[in-house]
């Protein structure tokens, strides 16, 4: 119950962050999502007191205190409880940033430990989080060293009689149970509580609130390990072909080794116009005036997109900068938990990409980013797939250079 107190404290902190998302959200569904939070807590909570409850069940039915096996207990909830909200006190930053629960994705950064380090230690906002951290360790091993000793440490177990063991047995069995129960969230056999059982309407908040981070993460991670998940079920080749054919309005066999190749006639001379690619990363709909966003947050893109061809039904190929970079220059989706800038493939072919493309029409190309220019290996694919020049973070003034974020947008 301590346990399950804290997470929904730390949902009560996502509300008050996030409030402006409940705008037209009625009472009775902020508390099936907090019902519903209950519940996921109770299986986090399950999870973490599965082997505790299994080493005080070993205790009563051996008649014995073993006080090795008391002291295992209390440092494993120590721990694991530790892990869990330090998970809940990420997440709610994340969640800013993303407006998702927090996955295993998180992990995509790890290759690079040291710009993890400073992407934390830079943000002024997280020594908020991190002070909660901290003060929750202290509070945690506290109270799960004062419930050891009240509960744990009696010695005063009773050996009298069939009977009390009958009543040990029986109070096992029920324990085993009720762990088992809230481990399993729900109580159809045909599957155990899943990520959409919280989706209780069309607000995404309203699904959003009632999960917790540890089991979306932990779920998440799961998947990622799952075999079958990592591998790309495509249709039939000729079925995809004639699809695409189809699609592009390909009438007659193509003269060209790609059955999906086209000529593109045009007439007139080329406008030679300078050619302008933004990629900004954690932007979407809902921050802009389009999705008629109360903050005024975006005035000059909600502006431009009145002038402007403007296309609402257009998504991201995933949360991070390889994502960005591959699929929007180059027109290649996104493969599970593959880096495509990293990969071997990618580095001995060139891809026929926008760069390659001007630079056969006597364009100059240069690609511009705020930080490092070797973070996701960005400057070595980019130079071999068009890109004549990279301008990073070394070409700025060093005074303008905020965090290992790099310069502000402003200054870039």
């Amino acid at each position: 119950m301590s346990g399950i107190a804290v997470f929904t404290l730390f949902r009560i902190l996502l509300i008050i962050i996030q409030h402006e998302q409940l705008n037209g959200v009625s009472w009775s569904l902020i508390i099936q999502a907090m019902i519903m939070g209950w519940r996921y807590d109770t299986v986090v909570s399950c999870y973490i007191l599965a082997l505790p409850a299994l080493l005080i069940i070993i205790n009563l039915l051996a008649n014995k205190n073993f006080i090795f096996l008391n002291r295992i207990n209390t440092i494993f909830t120590i721990i694991f409880y530790s892990l869990a909200f330090l998970i809940c006190c990420i997440d709610i930053p994340y969640f800013n940033h993303y407006l998702t629960r927090i996955t295993y994705s998180i992990l995509n950064w790890s290759n690079n430990p040291m710009f993890m380090f400073k992407l934390v230690f830079q943000e002024a906002s997280n020594y908020f989080f991190l002070s909660i951290f901290i003060f929750l360790i202290y509070l945690i091993i506290k109270r799960v060293k004062r419930i050891s000793i009240i509960t744990l440490n009696d010695t005063s177990n009773s050996t009298n009689g069939k009977r009390n063991y009958l009543s040990k047995v029986l109070f096992s069995l029920l324990l085993i149970g009720l762990v088992f129960l809230g481990i399993r969230g729900r109580l159809a056999l045909k599957s155990p509580i899943q990520w959409g059982t919280s989706f209780i309407s069309q607000n995404n908040f309203i699904n959003q609130l009632g999960l917790n981070p540890c089991f979306t993460f932990m779920k998440s991670y799961a998947n990622s390990k799952n075999p079958e998940n990592n591998k790309i079920h495509f249709m039939d080749d000729a079925l995809a072909i004639k699809n695409i054919q189809e699609s592009l309005e390909i009438k007659s066999p193509s003269i060209y080794s790609s059955p999906i190749a086209r000529k593109i006639e045009v007439s007139g001379e080329p406008l030679n116009a300078n050619v302008v690619v933004v990629i900004m990363e954690s932007m979407g709909l809902s921050k802009t005036g389009l999705d008629n966003n109360p903050l005024n947050m975006t005035p000059y893109l909600d502006s431009i997109s009145k002038l402007s061809y403007t296309f609402t039904n257009v998504f991201s190929a995933g949360i991070h900068t390889y994502n960005g970079i591959y699929s929007t220059l180059f027109s290649f989706p996104a493969l599970m938990n593959q880096h495509p800038m990293f990969a071997t493939e990618s580095i001995n072919q060139s891809f026929t990409g926008i760069a390659n493309t001007l630079n056969q029409f006597g364009y100059q190309t240069t690609f511009i980013c705020p930080h490092d220019e070797e973070f996701d290996n960005m400057a070595g694919f980019l130079k071999a797939n068009g890109f004549g020049k990279i301008v990073s973070q070394k070409d700025f003034p060093y005074s303008e250079i905020n965090s290992t974020m790099g310069v502000p947008d402003d200054v870039l």
